[in-house]
């Protein structure tokens, strides 16, 4: 350690064997926050490996004062109030440094919380992604979250993480505390795709009240039976300010009326539609190795481009063909892990089941005797979807996309215009003005500008759906093949889902507008708008997460 900290600031080089392992005794006995530190100074993270730290021995946590005044000041037992928060930097700090805060914004990886007590657990903690999945990760959930540190402002992207305590909150509690904050900021206005839409942030035992509130656990106290039911979990997620939709057994299992489409290809779809539009599912599984039901929270997935498309010509596909697998956050063994859904074993019944994918690592750092996070998970099944979609949102993913379906099919029909042999539909939640500028001319290769001015132009809800429909473009330079839109339906996010009805309407060389109410759809595609210079578009790109080197 040197000799420029504070009796409440330490500085640990990582990279020294005696520091690094000085610092280590601060994280036992918790197994988490020891994975999590031997995958930050991993040296397979290359440029993202921690070899530096900052630590606060006395730091103040709003989340864990709220716990402490509900719960554990009342405990005969003398927890204590003091917070460590570690911060980790990609190289060593000098004493120059530390009033450089460009340099140590460049440097800066996030943070790891451990709340103090005879029960330690890790607290709210924000680390950077950097994935160990051998395909392409997207994060999309992320937010950037800002800390004050001996007065520089940093700031760290990437999704919270909290583990629960079994006292004041358990797996379902941290799922929604991380979906209630895995808010991202739209990269083209600078502000929060939905934190300004009345939604609260609330701590873990703030949920666990809300979620209990008209219930009562042991003893007449929810704070004693902290595992929260399905209902409760809707109730939690209603009263912090979102329309919680959940998806069950039955709901999975229903045919799509125009094509079949068995369960676990629906949970797929349903899962990407809404991470797409940055909204985290929570999923609720059943763990038949331990008896019970577990709560996890979905923040990014995967693609893999090699995905062929069918040899012959047939019905449509969507575009998590592409998307293998999913990426979550588990209270109990870490966040950016990775799952998919396969086919039910044959003792299940209609349900997928959930197998989940991580490192060695990560199967060794667990407190699972003789049994890793591969066996915590070995048989589960998928029992709910809960989505935590923002207020003032009434159309449901699965209703755009088949409402887009629709309209643009109708659209080449009516102008006699060729479909794509095999068309390829992406379903996605945008704020309008997002779009809007995402639109605005030469922000997409390929755009027409004429078609950006028009969507521009146009009068539309705050949020709306877009169903893109896509066909396989030309390889790219490193040969992989990608998507490219050849049309599209902007749709209003308030509207039903009888309601045959839209508010932007795309295909080949044309434009159709449906701004009125009242206002035929099938009148309102009949009166397109020419575009001379139209051509197949860049799909939305967003940037991938770090790989490990």
């Amino acid at each position: 350690m040197t000799t420029w900290e504070s009796t409440s600031v330490k500085f640990f080089y990582l990279d020294d064997e005696a520091q690094r392992s000085e610092f280590e005794k601060h994280l036992a006995p918790l197994p988490l926050a020891q994975y999590l530190f031997q995958e930050l100074t991993n040296p397979a993270r290359g440029r993202f490996q921690a070899r530096f730290a900052i630590v606060e021995t006395n730091h103040t946590d709003r989340d864990f004062n709220i716990a402490y005044a509900r719960f554990y000041a009342r405990s005969f037992r003398n927890y204590g109030r003091s917070v460590f928060r570690a911060h980790f930097f990609s190289e060593r700090v000098g004493p120059d440094d530390i009033s450089n805060e460009e340099r140590l914004q460049a440097l800066y990886l996030g943070y790891l919380t451990l709340y103090p007590g005879p029960i330690r657990r890790v607290g709210r903690s924000v680390l950077r992604p950097v994935t160990t999945t051998g395909h392409t990760a997207f994060v999309l959930c992320q937010g950037r979250y800002t800390v004050n540190l001996l007065g520089a402002r940093l700031e760290v992207e990437g999704v919270p993480f909290i583990e629960q305590d079994g006292r004041v909150a358990a797996c379902a509690s941290a799922a929604i505390w991380t979906a209630s904050r895995a808010i991202p900021k739209v990269e083209l206005m600078g502000e929060n795709l939905y934190g300004d839409e009345g939604l609260r942030t609330v701590s873990l035992a703030e949920i666990t009240d809300l979620a209990t509130r008209y219930t009562l656990g042991r003893y007449g106290d929810p704070l004693l039976s902290p595992g929260l039911t399905v209902e409760q979990i809707l109730l939690a997620l209603r009263d912090v300010g979102y329309s919680p939709i959940a998806y069950g057994a039955e709901s999975l299992e229903e045919e799509e009326e125009e094509e079949e489409e068995d369960s676990v290809s629906r949970a797929r779809r349903l899962v990407y539609c809404y991470v797409e539009s940055q909204i985290s599912p929570i999923l609720v599984l059943l763990l038949p190795k331990l008896g019970g039901l577990h709560a996890i929270t979905v923040v990014g997935h995967t693609y893999n481009p090699s995905g062929s498309l069918p040899k012959a010509p047939g019905p449509s596909i969507g575009s998590d063909h592409w998307c293998p697998t999913f990426l979550f956050h588990d209270d109990q063994h870490g966040p950016y892990l990775e799952f998919q859904f396969r086919d039910p074993a044959p003792a299940s019944e209609g349900m997928p089941t959930v197998a989940v994918q991580v490192s060695d690592l990560a199967r060794k750092a667990f407190d699972y005797p003789d049994e890793g996070i591969d066996k915590f998970f070995e048989d589960a099944t998928l029992q709910y979807i809960i989505i935590p979609m923002p207020p003032r949102i009434f159309l449901l993913a699965e209703d755009a996309e088949c409402k887009g379906k629709i309209l643009l099919q109708e659209a080449h029909i009516q102008h006699h215009v060729g479909l794509p042999a095999t068309p390829i539909y992406r379903t996605y939640l945008t704020r309008s003005n997002a779009l809007k500028r995402r639109f605005f001319a030469g922000n997409i290769v390929g755009l027409s500008p004429k078609l950006a001015q028009l969507y521009g132009a146009l009068r539309m809800s705050r949020f709306v759906w877009v169903v893109e429909m896509c066909q396989m473009g030309d390889s790219d330079s490193e040969g992989a093949p990608h998507l490219e839109v050849v049309a599209e339906a902007v749709l209003d996010a308030t509207s039903g889902p009888g309601e045959l009805d839209f508010i932007g309407l795309h295909i080949p060389k044309m434009f159709m507008s449906m701004p009125e109410p009242g206002t035929s759809a099938s009148g309102a595609i009949r009166k397109p708008v020419p575009i001379e210079d139209d051509s197949a578009y860049q799909v939305l790109a967003r940037p991938a997460a770090p790989k490990g080197s």
